[in-house]
């Protein structure tokens, strides 16, 4: 069995920059907002603007 971490910690290494964790979660919640709020052309666009930062921040290795 693995260790235990907190509850929504991201595993070990699974961001390669820890700076990028704040913007993540940022990124989260706006398409929770979203989504929440029943707006698919919101969640659309916040997860595509998500998934566009995360791409050039794993493209950065």
């Amino acid at each position: 069995m693995g260790t235990a971490r907190p509850p929504l910690a991201p595993p070990e290494g699974a961001l390669p920059d820890r700076a990028a964790a704040p913007e993540t979660l940022l990124d989260h919640r706006r398409i929770f907002a979203a989504i929440a709020g029943r707006d698919p052309a919101g969640a659309r666009s916040a997860m595509r603007a998500h998934l566009e930062r995360v791409t050039r921040t794993f493209s950065r290795g």
